[in-house]
């Protein structure tokens, strides 16, 4: 295909975008002289950056996109609607509420554009998020069929080289007490049973907290031990790609840990697992461990260590983690 310019416009938080970066490297890799820009969380469009998905990264809400929410678009300016009528592909990814948005987008395209309609949401009951997102972009690259979905299995940073940025400590072992929404925490007092089991084996934790954690006081101040706290995304990725395992909720960091390639457990409440689960779940990197009827009443910190004791045992020989005392 000739080269032109992408955009793919995302709403929704850090797990929803790293999701959607699986299906940006799709097109990547198959139109790799196109110019692909990124437009949504702005940590999000850092991850693209730094894995070389994409040639820009903008923010959804920032002033320059709010006139398109508008009919006729008043207030656009000259710089945008030039870059739009130099663009050949377009990607929806968001609440349209009335399709105002897309009304003005599409009046804006050049003759010729494709534009790409993909649900806000994935479906209950309907397969992994990035299973579905496969299957919506079929619509555009119909000759990959299954093994589109098989390479959304590859850690995202991979290529990029980013995932080996970090030397790994054998017995460093991250844990993410949160989540954007406090349903999905499992409670922090089995999080501190599971550090001191680690603990007693020889490996150090690392806690992993966001802006959400600090502000609700997640973890206790008087917690000991190592604590990484509301890093930017680089940093992040980096001292993550370090670690030998992680440990979390159905979150955003859960999701960039898969996107790293990193093994470890996640945790599922309410929400969905066969929905939410990262695609290196399929391919045998991450566990999870649904709480049963999603009551996190029902997951004693016993049942989370065995699962935890099985993922362990079933990482490869050699791993740094399984060098235990």
């Amino acid at each position: 295909m000739s080269a032109g310019a992408l955009l793919w416009l995302r709403a929704g938080a850090l797990g929803d975008g790293i999701c959607s970066l699986y299906g940006l490297r799709a097109l990547r890799e198959a139109w790799p002289r196109w110019q692909m820009s990124w437009v949504g969380h702005a940590a999000v469009g850092e991850l693209a950056l730094a894995a070389g998905l994409v040639d820009g990264a903008e923010v959804l809400d920032q002033g320059a996109w709010a006139p398109l929410w508008r009919e006729g678009a008043q207030g656009l300016s000259a710089a945008m609607r030039r870059r739009l009528q130099q663009t050949q592909a377009l990607v929806l990814q968001l609440a349209d509420e009335g399709g105002c948005l897309e009304r003005q987008l599409l009046a804006l395209l050049p003759s010729g554009a494709r534009c790409l309609r993909l649900p806000h949401a994935p479906m209950s009951g309907a397969g992994p998020a990035c299973l579905q997102l496969a299957q919506g972009l079929q619509a555009w690259l119909p000759a990959q069929g299954a093994g589109l979905w098989e390479g959304m299995q590859r850690p995202l940073l991979a290529a990029g080289g980013c995932a080996a940025v970090g030397a790994v400590e054998g017995r460093l072992v991250a844990i993410h007490p949160g989540s954007g929404s406090l349903q999905k925490n499992w409670p922090v007092e089995g999080w501190l049973e599971v550090a001191a089991w680690l603990g007693a084996r020889g490996f150090e934790v690392v806690w992993v907290l966001g802006e959400a954690e600090l502000e609700r006081g997640t973890l206790p101040s008087a917690v000991a031990g190592r604590r990484w706290q509301a890093l930017p995304m680089r940093e992040l990725i980096q001292r993550l790609s370090g670690c030998a395992m992680f440990l979390g909720h159905d979150s955003g960091l859960g999701h960039l840990a898969g996107a790293l390639g990193l093994p470890g457990l996640l945790l599922f409440g309410p929400s969905e697992a066969g929905v939410w689960a990262p695609p290196a779940f399929a391919a045998g990197r991450l566990r999870l461990l649904q709480a049963p009827q999603g009551q996190w009443a029902l997951l004693p910190p016993s049942g989370v260590l065995v699962a935890l004791e099985e993922a362990l045992a079933a990482l490869p020989a050699g791993a740094p983690v399984r060098n235990r005392t």
